[in-house]
């Protein structure tokens, strides 16, 4: 499908500082350079093209006006282009350090490091009164973890024909011998062939 097209961000001189590819509202979208403060230094250089067609005009763009990071230009792309292609960042590969542990003298070792040190709160960081506090305000409330099966089960049933009833508050059953509907009784005499009673 021809939806993608490339864009540049323009720098007041005229001259580009990032160059890349898009669908819908990338262009103006929040992404890893910032936008320029005038929208009318976002320029679209092609529009209409497909994937692989955008794909290659951006990496011939980037190529061409160069990268500051890598030393070979003006733009602040940090890739060189074609979905995050090669000679850049490594986003959207997979972790180098997936699937691997640690040696166990390493746990040991960042164990011992990190030994005494609290990531958070501990419930020694709490005062009685924060604590008594804390209880005051959770009484009256019940845990669904205190609940039995049977309970919820009876809770649940409780809670379906109750709203059920609300809906077909009134109403009765009846039935032509094939299939049975609900209806008010007034409604009855709209429907010949029918008699009272659920199937």
């Amino acid at each position: 499908m021809s939806i993608y097209y490339i864009y540049a961000y323009l720098r007041k001189d005229g001259t580009p500082y990032y160059i890349g590819k898009g669908t819908k509202n990338r262009a103006y979208a929040k992404h890893d350079v910032k936008l320029p403060v005038e929208k009318n230094r976002i320029i679209f250089l092609e529009t209409g093209l497909t994937n692989i067609g955008a794909c290659a005009i951006e990496r011939r763009m980037i190529r061409w006006y160069g990268r500051k990071d890598k030393g070979t230009g003006i733009l602040r792309n940090r890739t060189d282009g074609g979905d995050g292609g090669n000679g850049g960042a490594v986003r959207g590969k997979p972790s180098p350090f997936k699937g691997k542990t640690h040696k166990p003298e390493s746990n040991d070792k960042n164990r011992l490091a990190h030994l005494g040190k609290t990531t958070g709160r501990t419930t020694a960081d709490f005062t009685d009164e924060w604590k008594k506090n804390i209880s005051n305000n959770r009484k009256g409330i019940v845990s669904a973890i205190n609940y039995t099966t049977d309970l919820l089960d009876k809770m649940s049933l409780h809670a379906y024909t109750t709203k059920f009833n609300k809906v077909c508050s009134g109403r009765i059953w009846i039935n032509d011998g094939s299939k049975s509907i609900r209806i008010y009784p007034e409604q009855l005499e709209n429907y010949p062939g029918y008699i009272k009673g659920r199937l």
